[in-house]
């Protein structure tokens, strides 16, 4: 069994999993209370689900174009892609991103990713465990990233999936806009 050590991680393991929730000295609420001030952001309930944010754009622009472009670096980099020529990737810096909620039935999926047998295979398998772990433990999840000009969905597929499975119909999400010009 795979122990989850890592702040980033923490929020999103089932308490067997995870280190910061076995000792059962604190509540899981007072953890999770915990966990958010150490990360630097809030908890927010929205139907049923709890998710860790921060509400300053400063912050989650500064989270999206340390944290998440890692992430996305990395998978270019395993897909043979060249981040430097990634619209995207190009595009995050100069994006304006907020905390939004949103409706489940805005959210438009890559038709490429979906596509792949391979990434949607792992993802049901993903998200069906991640959809356990939020209705059996009540685990704290990240917002989804969704590019706001078009409503597609950047990073948390499996979260999104879970979600939907669970019949959820709004989420919160970090919303990135291209600045008017």
């Amino acid at each position: 069994m795979s122990t989850c050590l890592d702040i980033d991680f923490a929020l999103a393991c089932p308490p067997h999993q995870n280190r910061w929730f076995s000792s059962g000295f604190f509540s899981h609420k007072a953890k999770t209370k915990r966990l958010s001030q150490m990360a630097g952001g809030v908890t927010r309930r929205l139907e049923g689900v709890t998710y860790w944010v921060m509400n300053d754009r400063k912050e989650i622009r500064r989270f999206i174009n340390a944290n998440v472009r890692r992430e996305w670096e990395e998978d270019n980099k395993n897909d043979g892609i060249d981040s430097r020529k990634d619209n995207w990737l190009l595009s995050l810096s100069s994006r304006e991103w907020r905390l939004r909620t949103t409706y489940m039935g805005w959210v438009r999926l890559n038709p490429v990713m979906m596509a792949s047998t391979a990434f949607t295979t792992r993802l049901q398998q993903r998200s069906e465990e991640m959809q356990r772990s939020i209705t059996s433990y009540g685990i704290v999840i990240w917002p989804l990233v969704i590019r706001g000009e078009d409503h597609e969905l950047k990073d948390g597929y499996c979260r999104y999936m879970a979600l939907r499975n669970m019949g959820i119909s709004k989420v919160l999400a970090y919303v990135g806009l291209m600045p008017r010009r």
